[in-house]
């Protein structure tokens, strides 16, 4: 198999910095979640939560920073600043619907030339995830996969954990992070014909740890 390439050097630097700065903002947000709703905070209580404010803050403006490598993926320009503000609309959209739902995520796919995205939504947290792979290489995978669950006599397994590795590792501590039950997917492009809970993490099939909802990403964008 052809390994992914490689990202641009600052490209890189840049994500494994966000990568780094977002690793515990799902867990984060979640500790501020519960501060805030202390009408009566302690010193010690109002200093965390101060500190887990800044973090969120901080999270917020890396997000920022996301969006605008998104709109040079997108290939720059206003047809691009308009796909961004879809992601943006969207995604905030999908965080409005699961605000009340304990232990839901949502996740919201884009593809561009050479990798995939997706934001992943939980409470308070919204933080981009990010796999450098080709768009002809994750096409390919999706095909042949298709085509070995139709046929009874293949074994799924090795694609499944493959499209797993792609899709999920990249998610996976944030997940675990947010004690999630439920995953709401916006599927973007070929993502849309993979079946999510047939992926396979080497143990188990995703659909025997979590329960799933699928949209498309025109039905949950605003009204303009």
């Amino acid at each position: 198999m052809r390994p992914a390439p490689s990202p641009h050097p600052r490209r890189r630097a840049a994500q494994a910095d966000y990568e780094k700065a977002t690793a515990q903002l799902v867990s984060v947000s979640d500790q501020w979640s519960q501060l805030k709703k202390i009408a009566s905070r302690t010193p010690d209580q109002e200093q965390q939560y101060q500190q887990l404010s800044d973090a969120l803050a901080k999270a917020n403006q890396a997000l920022n920073d996301y969006y605008a490598r998104l709109y040079k993926l997108f290939g720059q320009g206003s047809e691009a600043n308009k796909q961004v503000a879809d992601v943006k609309g969207s995604a905030e959209t999908l965080r409005d619907q699961i605000a009340h739902t304990p232990r839901t995520v949502a996740l919201y796919t884009v593809l561009t030339a050479d990798r995939y995205s997706v934001l992943v939504i939980a409470d308070n947290a919204m933080v981009a995830r990010e796999y450098a792979i080709p768009q002809k290489d994750l096409n390919q995978k999706v095909a042949a996969f298709q085509k070995v669950l139709r046929d009874p006599r293949s074994d799924p397994r090795p694609l499944a954990q493959d499209l797993y590795r792609i899709l999920i590792g990249p998610i996976q501590a944030d997940l675990d992070q947010a004690h999630a039950q439920t995953l709401v997917w916006s599927l973007d492009g070929v993502l849309r014909y993979i079946p999510m809970a047939a992926l396979y993490d080497g143990k188990h099939y995703l659909v025997a740890k979590y329960g799933f909802v699928s949209i498309t990403p025109a039905s949950n964008r605003p009204s303009r």
